[in-house]
């Protein structure tokens, strides 16, 4: 018990430091003390930090989760597909690390960091499905077919309008066609991703109030966050909105805390910690 209150307790004050400061740069971004004191280049390695920690965290207990199920089972293919999406995102980011932190030198396009980080996005879309998979075969009470497609339909006709506002610009910008295809296929990957969240999101209904309401919403959550901090990033890069950057590492901090802190309750369910 005491275990469990300090992990949630550090995943709080995580989450409150991390807003209150990525908050903080985005509101003075023009201050003496984040253009020079705190600049992006100085606070670079505590901004990777912030997202490697808790990837790290996600993956290692996932693949724990993974190992209280049986072999060959869609539930222990689900989380080890978790376990690789964190896992391949990790090494994304301590790709970026590399480039941004060590060598102080310009992210080439493309480069490995935007390949593992697709990668991952397929394991994570693949991951959400075969738990859509695994809830409607359990016999819980998770919705049926019917209600499924309408929240599809409904969640598709909401991509479809923000997408449109978001990959327009991106398409017509004068970036070489490399660039292009990489700032689109971000948000692309992020749009598609919301129509498996939006299915989970009403299985998650059916467990409302119990120990698997407080797994899913925390791990959607994130997600949620950490794709609304993809879109921001892409748009603000085609717009040239530097000073946006700061919510951007917002939406990807709190994302991956929520998803680890997400990752790390179903761990104490499945192993009884």
């Amino acid at each position: 018990m005491m275990r469990r209150r300090f992990s949630s307790w550090a995943i709080v004050a995580f989450a409150a430091l991390t807003t209150g400061f990525y908050l903080s740069q985005w509101w003075w971004f023009r201050s003496e003390l984040f253009t020079v004191a705190l600049s992006r280049a100085r606070i670079a390695p505590f901004v990777s930090l912030t997202k490697l920690v808790p990837q790290a965290l996600g993956a290692y207990y996932a693949g724990r989760c993974a190992q209280h199920y049986g072999k060959a089972t869609p539930v222990r293919r689900a989380w080890t597909l978790m376990s690789a999406w964190l896992g391949c995102w990790f090494l994304g980011q301590l790709t970026l690390g590399w480039y941004v932190v060590l060598t102080h030198q310009p992210v080439p396009v493309p480069s490995l960091a935007d390949g593992l980080f697709i990668l991952g996005s397929c394991l994570l879309f693949a991951a959400l499905l075969t738990f859509v998979s695994v809830y409607r075969a359990s016999g819980f009470a998770v919705g049926s077919r019917r209600q499924h497609g309408l929240v599809v339909l409904v969640t598709g006709a909401l991509v479809s309008v923000i997408g449109y506002r978001i990959l327009v610009p991106i398409a017509e910008e004068g970036a070489p066609l490399v660039e292009r295809t990489l700032d689109l296929a971000y948000p692309v990957q992020d749009l598609l991703l919301l129509a498996a969240i939006s299915i989970l999101c009403r299985i998650t209904l059916g467990f409302r109030g119990g120990q698997v309401w407080r797994v899913w919403g925390s791990i959607l959550t994130g997600i949620l966050c950490a794709t609304g901090g993809d879109v921001v990033f892409a748009y603000s890069s085609v717009r040239d909105l530097t000073h946006v950057g700061p919510l951007a590492d917002l939406g990807f901090t709190l994302g991956y805390g929520l998803c680890a802190y997400g990752v790390r309750l179903q761990y104490e369910l499945v192993a009884g910690d």
